[in-house]
């Protein structure tokens, strides 16, 4: 899982050892803001990091304002048509379904990130080095871009038990796994915190803990897509030796479609997701020039945000059932 961050490496360290570290946590967290180390440390504050991060960023004015510019009408796109899909899948009551319900969460996630996510990304460009604005873009990005690996990773892993005939996942279980797949990222998000205060963070932890958590992801989800196409040439082999009724291949052919529906869902978040890690793990191992860094991390950023605008479309296109719910709505408002 490749996620949204903000580019810390770009001239600021904090030089503080671990057991400083537990001191500032615990300083965080009793809510003090005038509290100071009793240390030769500098103050460690995770206003002061945010600050220095966007003091930091060297990028040149008009590639800035190009870029909030995209992000605030790609924001618009995200939240417009995921509130579509959203309105016509509660609206078919055909659509209750494990697959759809994870897929209403995931359009659920691209409208929160199109709502919150893009908007505060557009206001980090521009407000300056504003601590709550810069520390809230940072740690919405983080939070929906988790939630987003997570319910794609589901979503396989899904299809694979749904087409193995494990009926594990009801509807209500549905429901359930998307709520927790909405909590698991709280945990991560204090963590995410104190390590910043580490001098190491943004050229060891931070790669690391993207490391950890693509190949997760990633294993999860091959592992399922391996399992879903074993299970779709078995019942092809069926068919073509006759030992199947007549309605097998019809259902052969819809779960086929269905499983490539989400693949491509999945490749558009590779693609939009991988430039922006590899961006960030090129970093990490080879120092680019600030102003080089901090245009590509922009740009990359901005790719990562559009899938929440592509996801949309990808539905409208591949799913016929949402697609004419949208268009009943949309004969409805225009008329």
């Amino acid at each position: 899982m490749i996620q949204f961050v903000l580019p810390y490496n770009i001239g600021y360290t904090v030089n503080v050892n671990v057991k400083e570290s537990f001191l500032y946590l615990r300083i965080m967290f009793n809510g003090s803001s005038t509290t100071r180390l009793t240390t030769s440390t500098p103050h460690l504050d995770v206003c002061s990091f945010y600050r220095n991060v966007r003091d930091g960023d060297v990028t040149p004015q008009d590639i800035l304002v190009l870029v909030g510019a995209i992000n605030a009408l790609l924001s618009v796109v995200a939240v417009t048509g995921n509130t579509l899909i959203l309105a016509a899948i509660w609206k078919n009551s055909s659509l209750r379904s494990p697959s759809y319900i994870l897929l209403a969460g995931l359009a659920a996630t691209d409208f929160a990130t199109g709502l919150i996510t893009q908007p505060l990304y557009v206001a980090y460009i521009f407000a300056g080095n504003n601590c709550t604005v810069v520390t809230a873009a940072d740690v919405a990005s983080r939070y929906f871009a988790t939630v987003t690996a997570e319910t794609i990773t589901m979503m396989s892993v899904e299809r694979w038990l749904h087409m193995s005939r494990r009926s594990l996942i009801t509807v209500r279980r549905a429901y359930v796994i998307y709520g927790i797949l909405l909590f698991l990222p709280v945990a991560y998000l204090p963590l995410h915190l104190w390590l910043v205060s580490m001098q190491s963070y943004g050229d060891f932890w931070e790669p690391l803990l993207h490391a950890v958590l693509s190949v997760i992801c990633f294993s999860t989800t091959s592992f399922s897509y391996y399992k879903v196409f074993g299970i779709i040439r078995n019942q092809l082999r069926r068919v073509q030796a006759g030992q199947t009724s007549q309605s097998s291949p019809m259902a052969s052919i819809k779960y086929k479609k269905s499983v490539y529906t989400i693949l491509i869902i999945l490749l558009v978040f590779l693609l939009c997701y991988s430039p922006h890690g590899i961006t960030i793990f090129a970093h990490s191992l080879w120092t680019m020039s600030a102003v080089t860094f901090n245009v590509v991390w922009h740009f990359t950023a901005t790719l990562v945000l559009i899938s929440s605008s592509i996801n949309p479309l990808l539905y409208y296109w591949r799913i016929r059932e949402i697609r004419l719910g949208v268009k009943r709505l949309m004969r409805g408002i225009i008329c």
